[in-house]
């Protein structure tokens, strides 16, 4: 486990060295990113009692997808047309070079797999159109208790209350555990960015997190 959590650890490096000239992308991956990697090594490794390359490379595509060939720029493992370039560009800096030859996890047993996933981080889809919310929907993937957040585009709504009231509805679902699937909410991303990924303290047993982006100090327990 170990000596396969040090390669994983070395490939990261020259795998975000790659994107350095792409204005686009270029922090389109961080530490975040390999941090959840060996988290998801670590529950496997727990469940199995041990791990081989292909947990390894399970973990990597379910955190290190998501980038569209386009911006990925070029490289080795853009050869033969293959989709999903820069997780086979991670698994060849892993595997010393050496493509990755194994057919990669289906997405949606991915993003079925994170949401079933109680310490999965919190997952985002990006897609063409309203794509993603119907596919989750039409296979089944949400759960049944879901809340299902659509952002208004009306004028009148582009407003902090608005944007406070939403983030309101947020917090009282993950105070529930309620699962919350939010689309065109661009006004409360970088809040949520803030609670979700940053800010979290622990008082009287509990764990909060707070943002400071929306009207003051917003504290949520989780």
């Amino acid at each position: 486990l170990q000596d396969r959590l040090d390669r994983a650890a070395d490939a990261y490096v020259p795998f975000v060295a790659s994107f350095a000239g792409l204005r686009e992308t270029r922090y389109f991956f961080g530490l975040r990113d390999i941090w959840s990697t060996f988290k998801c090594v670590g529950r496997a490794a727990a469940r199995k009692r041990g791990v081989d390359d292909e947990t390894i490379a399970r973990a990597v595509v379910r955190n290190f997808g998501g980038l569209p060939r386009a911006f990925c720029g070029g490289g080795d493992d853009d050869t033969n047309n293959q989709d999903r370039v820069a997780e086979r560009r991670f698994l060849r800096f892993y595997l010393g070079g050496v493509p990755w030859s194994a057919p990669l996890p289906p997405v949606l047993d991915l993003v079925k797999e994170s949401v079933d996933d109680p310490d999965s981080r919190h997952l985002m889809l990006i897609s063409q159109g309203d794509a993603a919310l119907a596919i989750l929907e039409a296979r089944g993937i949400l759960p049944d208790d879901a809340l299902i957040m659509v952002g208004s585009r009306f004028p009148d709504d582009r407003c902090e209350e608005y944007s406070y009231q939403s983030l309101h509805r947020v917090m009282l679902c993950m105070e529930s555990g309620r699962p919350v699937v939010l689309k065109d909410y661009d006004a409360i991303y970088g809040s949520l960015y803030d609670m979700l990924n940053q800010h979290y303290t622990v008082k009287k047993r509990s764990v909060a997190f707070s943002s400071e982006r929306a009207r003051g100090s917003l504290l949520c327990l989780v």
